[in-house]
């Protein structure tokens, strides 16, 4: 790996020598070294000599595609252990896009396991090219909060990456209010001085102003006295189906007995405007099944067999993977404004 990584010409010429000179009782020794190899090229993204010094052994090269074939294989098997469909998707990464695009592509659907969209999505990103990440934002709407998270990692993790997220959000296909201020911030402050410019730029253009005006028609109300009495009332019959403080209401939303350390202002913000900012885990989906049920409600827990949605009251219901024909969010918080 590190080898490659360095893009050490001499040092991948030694490891080839070696792979050469193996016999068959050392096939797995030798696809390790080619298999090492070939993952420190990719991830140092070095070309040059050092790749010609690995492609010009033909037990290499012959390696490398026994264990491709293998991977699209067992990667594609929907009756395969998800563990080894897992590990077969990373190897995916060693083609070139063309080749492993559409096996990745199927493996970021709706109805596969987390553990496998999350698998596909580490393989893409190894690649430098503008639609891999145009497939993981077409996919986006469909990853529940696991694949979520490891999706927008990606977006940020290079340059081209980036560019691609902006153009989403330019075209109005990402909901920027869905990244955490950290994220915003990374955006803002970003090393590469166009993408910091165009991020600043369009950002500020998706502010939320509409409800923004409703915030700022409320103002007054944060300088009245507060009536905890009315307000228990209120949350009862208003909040407590998705909301818990202490023994009353239900976890379907965040928990707000940490809103005690949060002034009047913020929670104004929260209540009227709460798709400012959204937290994944806490994003409304919507599941089509394939005998035309419809289910709706946040993402409680995933497996590699079923998917379970929490909705108000703490209901909860639990879908096959295989029933399911789609997975979707408008990347909109479960509450409504």
């Amino acid at each position: 790996v590190q080898a490659g990584a360095a893009g050490d010409a001499a040092g991948i010429q030694a490891l080839v020598a070696k792979v050469d000179a193996m016999g068959e009782s050392d096939a797995a020794l030798a696809q390790s070294l080619v298999r090492g190899v070939v993952t420190g090229l990719r991830t140092g993204g070095v070309s040059g000599p050092a790749a010609e010094a690995l492609a010009a052994s033909v037990t290499a090269r012959g390696l490398i595609e026994s264990m491709l074939a293998e991977a699209y294989q067992t990667a594609g098997d929907d009756g395969a252990e998800v563990a080894k469909r897992r590990e077969a998707a990373l190897l995916l990464a060693f083609d070139d896009f063309n080749g492993a695009r559409e096996a990745l592509g199927a493996l970021l659907a709706g109805g596969q396991p987390a553990e496998l969209q999350t698998a596909a999505l580490q393989a893409l990103r190894r690649y430098d090219t503008p639609e891999a990440p145009a497939m993981v934002l077409a996919a986006l709407p469909q990853f529940g909060p696991m694949a979520r998270e490891q999706a927008v990692e990606a977006l940020f993790s290079r340059p081209v990456w980036t560019g691609a997220l902006l153009d989403a959000i330019e075209a109005g296909a990402f909901n920027p209010a869905t990244l955490d201020s950290v994220r915003t911030q990374a955006l803002r402050n970003h090393a590469d001085e166009a993408l910091r410019a165009r991020a600043e730029a369009l950002l500020a253009a998706h502010a939320p102003r509409r409800r923004e005006e409703v915030v700022q028609q409320y103002q007054s109300v944060l300088e009245m006295a507060g009536d905890a009495a009315r307000g228990r009332a209120l949350f009862e019959t208003n909040c407590a189906q998705c909301h818990r403080i202490g023994d009353v209401g239900y976890a379907v939303g965040p928990d707000l007995t940490t809103m005690t350390n949060s002034g009047p202002d913020k929670i104004l913000v929260n209540v009227l405007d709460p798709n400012r900012e959204v937290n994944p885990q806490y994003i409304n989906y919507t599941i089509n099944t394939l005998d035309f049920e419809t289910f709706s409600g946040i993402i409680a827990s995933e497996s590699a067999t079923s998917v379970t949605v929490k909705r108000a009251n703490g209901a909860t219901d639990t879908i096959l993977r295989v029933n399911i024909e789609s997975i979707r969010s408008e990347n909109l918080s479960i509450m409504p404004e």
